[in-house]
């Protein structure tokens, strides 16, 4: 029954449980508590942003984010898409790529090194990925003397030349 649900939803860390029919004064009063109990928690789209941004390294798919900060994962795409212009996928690769053309800056760590530190465990997929970004190997993007000049943003990263 409802009590059996109840139990199941607190033991599943749910703050609150509210009957049906929902009183519209007692939602008020227990979304107003959840608020000031908790404060603001970030928008679902910018969570999923700082956690590609903080974990960049980690294998993330668009369905383990959408789980991650509670979205369903064509919602996490199309809102992360029209907040940024890009979908997590391409958003984590931009992400990968500026840090590894960093790390190969200023750091005498080896290609194989620099890819698993940023999230690819094959250097063969980051060799490719990192020349579709930057128009240079790894290897060649460290000898050059200033970080390899980009393509234009829409291009970096597609698999073909618009």
């Amino acid at each position: 029954g409802s009590e059996e649900l109840a139990i199941r939803a607190f033991r599943a860390g749910a703050d609150d449980y509210l009957r049906k029919p929902v009183n519209l004064k007692e939602l008020r009063a227990t979304l107003s508590k959840l608020v000031q109990e908790h404060g603001q928690r970030l928008d679902p789209v910018e969570q999923a942003r700082r956690i590609l941004i903080e974990h960049a390294e980690r294998p993330h798919t668009t369905a383990s984010l959408a789980r991650e900060v509670g979205l369903s994962e064509g919602h996490l795409r199309r809102q992360f898409r029209a907040a940024y212009g890009k979908t997590p996928r391409r958003y984590l690769t931009e992400v990968r790529m500026e840090r590894a053309s960093e790390l190969l800056r200023t750091t005498s760590r080896g290609i194989e090194q620099v890819a698993h530190a940023v999230g690819y465990p094959s250097v063969a997929v980051f060799n490719r990925i990192f020349k579709r970004a930057f128009g240079v190997t790894p290897s060649k993007a460290r000898a050059l003397p200033a970080p390899p000049a980009r393509p234009q943003k829409r291009d970096r990263f597609s698999r073909k030349p618009s």
